[in-house]
């Protein structure tokens, strides 16, 4: 084997693999987690343009698509604005 030629123990050589994948693994997480957080933390400054989205454009539409009236007292808004939904 070359390991033995060179003067490489099989676990030392094991060893120094295992550490080098580890090494690359922990760079990898310092490097992606941050990214990561920093995404979450976007999503979450959105959530008010995103809900205020819903209530625009996506509630009307599905009450257009269930065939309800906006005026309409079993409609999801006014479900929404009663509190019916939780």
């Amino acid at each position: 084997m070359v390991c033995r030629k060179k003067g490489f123990n099989r676990a030392v050589a094991s060893m120094t693999v295992m550490i080098f994948a580890l090494l690359l693994l922990a760079a990898l997480l310092l490097i992606i987690v941050p990214m990561l957080v920093g995404q979450f933390n976007s999503m979450v400054s959105r959530l008010p343009q995103l809900a205020g989205f819903m209530q625009k454009y996506a509630v009307a539409a599905v009450e257009r698509h269930c065939g309800q009236l906006c005026g309409n007292r079993s409609g999801i808004r006014y479900r929404m604005a009663s509190g019916a939904y939780g």
